[in-house]
């Protein structure tokens, strides 16, 4: 994903793009773990004490993770299709 974000980025916009990228990697992965935190708060995993009621509190975090994981492969065929289409258009005006 990096690369193609560089791939496609004008030259003048290399510099900036480049600094962007682990600054988006590291909001995406404290994004993604307040989420799980909250996801766990609310199905009660703070309060659990016994197997059943732990395994009942951590399942909703699995099915928030199989969600983003959806999300993820969905963008990530959609982000091959638009490179795949701006490297033929980028080809053709050659």
């Amino acid at each position: 994903l990096m690369l193609s974000i560089m791939e496609t980025s004008p030259a003048e916009e290399r510099d900036r793009t480049s600094a962007l990228l682990p600054t988006t990697q590291s909001a995406g992965n404290a994004l993604g773990a307040a989420l799980a935190g909250v996801a766990a708060n609310a199905a009660g995993y703070p309060q659990a004490t016994e197997n059943d009621a732990i395994l009942a509190a951590v399942t909703p975090l699995f099915l928030l993770a199989i969600g983003y994981a959806v999300l993820s492969f969905l963008a990530a065929l959609q982000t091959v299709h638009l490179a795949k289409s701006a490297t033929l258009s980028g080809f053709a005006e050659e």
